[in-house]
């Protein structure tokens, strides 16, 4: 009897059901550090990240709407994304809302309070929750 490789000997269908699982284990994480080592920094200074704002915050929410700013602009920085839009409420009153970022990274134009995200491919898990949920009768 003659020694041959692994697959000759492994029968097809392990082989259909092993290649795809070590591609999920070891391509996907492969393929997300490459591209975090070599992806380029959007805005490397959390300092510098753009912000509009359409009014000032209350001044009794001056000091926690700073802190957040500077928590926004570090969380955009760190995980390198282009522009983010937060809003936040208290007491039916709105204490802070402003975009930090891009929302077109090739015409440089910033995100504002009022800017819509696409959910692209996310919109078909919406619709499909939405339309198994029923009304009560």
């Amino acid at each position: 009897m003659t020694k041959g490789n692994i697959a000759s000997r492994m029968p097809a269908w392990l082989a259909f059901i092993l290649v795809p699982l070590g591609l999920l284990f070891v391509g996907v994480p492969g393929m997300w550090v490459y591209m975090s080592a070599t992806a380029s920094r959007l805005h490397p200074n959390p300092q510098q990240v753009p912000s509009v704002t359409l009014s000032a915050p209350s001044p009794k929410f001056a000091a926690a709407v700073e802190q957040a700013r500077q928590i926004a602009r570090t969380r955009i920085s760190e995980q390198n994304l282009p522009g983010i839009s937060v809003s936040v409420g208290i007491g039916g009153e709105i204490a802070c809302a402003e975009g930090f970022g891009f929302a077109d990274l090739k015409n440089s134009v910033p995100v504002t309070p009022n800017h819509r995200f696409r959910i692209g491919t996310a919109s078909a898990v919406l619709t499909s929750a939405a339309a198994g949920l029923r009304a009560p009768t």
